[in-house]
């Protein structure tokens, strides 16, 4: 018994011995500060507000919605755009999922559905993305009378 307890001692020592060496490298941080070229929204949140919605006429069009928004930007090279949120299991576009857990909200550029959490580039020169949401079920689902919401986010990255 005591020929493994020196033999502990020393493999833990042998550890300890060997964690005290260390090296050392200097590390330095830049970057440029520069003003935001683009603002959204004039920084504000941005409000689609579906009203009512009847449930039965629910098809992936009733309802659709251009997202109001304003984008101001200074930059004239294409910049990226994303919509960032959590989409529903039951589409293969990435719909936004929202608190009833058969609904979702199909975000659309022009008449095309957006890929949630993944950016398309344009050219803030032109015109400005013209966005849409349309509520959409799960198909054969039932949905029962209830206030729903969803949330996003709406990001610019720039070089």
């Amino acid at each position: 018994m005591k020929q493994y307890t020196i033999i502990l001692t020393l493999l833990f020592s042998g550890a300890i011995s060997h964690s005290a060496h260390a090296v050392d490298a200097a590390m330095s941080f830049t970057g440029n500060l520069v003003e935001a070229p683009c603002v959204i929204n004039n920084g504000g949140p941005i409000t689609v507000a579906f009203g009512n919605v009847v449930i039965t006429q629910i098809d992936g069009t009733y309802k659709r919605m251009e997202v109001p928004y304003t984008l101001t930007c200074q930059a004239s090279i294409p910049i990226n755009m994303k919509i960032s949120g959590t989409a529903t299991s039951f589409t293969s576009t990435g719909t936004l999922q929202t608190s009833v857990s058969d609904l979702g909200i199909q975000l659309q550029l022009g008449s095309t559905p957006i890929t949630l959490n993944t950016a398309w580039s344009f050219n803030p020169a032109g015109t400005k993305p013209a966005l849409y949401a349309v509520p959409v079920k799960k198909p054969a689902s039932t949905l029962a009378a209830q206030a729903f919401t969803a949330s996003a986010t709406m990001s610019i990255d720039y070089p």
